[in-house]
């Protein structure tokens, strides 16, 4: 479908899933859902 290649498009996903990640981790434990700096 696109003219990318297939490892631009997993790369892509992993970063954003860690980026994700990083993010809830903050809100949770901002929200007392997690202790500690990093669960993650």
């Amino acid at each position: 479908i696109l003219d990318i290649p297939e490892g631009t498009v997993m790369s892509r996903l992993h970063r954003g899933r860690r980026a994700l990640r990083h993010l809830l981790v903050d809100v949770a434990t901002d929200r007392g859902y997690l202790r500690g700096e990093r669960a993650a």
